[in-house]
């Protein structure tokens, strides 16, 4: 049984790191995300609408980072 417990400290930590680095590193993603999608528009789109998108990708990384974090967190307790 210790086998077990040993696997699912090692998956608990990566869940845990992985919520971490999203959650940190989300506008430096979300923002790269967001100036792919302004190329794609052809580079000439409203602020307000770049700052939407923007936005909306920094979020999304947040939430999925601390989902894991949570995630993480939980398995470890357990």
């Amino acid at each position: 049984m210790s086998a077990h417990y040993r696997k699912l400290s090692i998956v608990s930590s990566l869940f845990v790191v992985a919520g971490l680095f999203l959650m940190f590193t989300s506008a430096f993603f979300g923002t790269a995300l967001a100036d792919t999608w302004l190329s794609m528009q052809g580079g000439a789109v409203e602020t307000s609408a770049y700052d939407r998108i923007a936005d909306t990708y920094i979020r999304n990384f947040v939430i999925i980072g601390s989902i894991m974090f949570g995630a993480g967190i939980l398995m470890g307790i357990l």
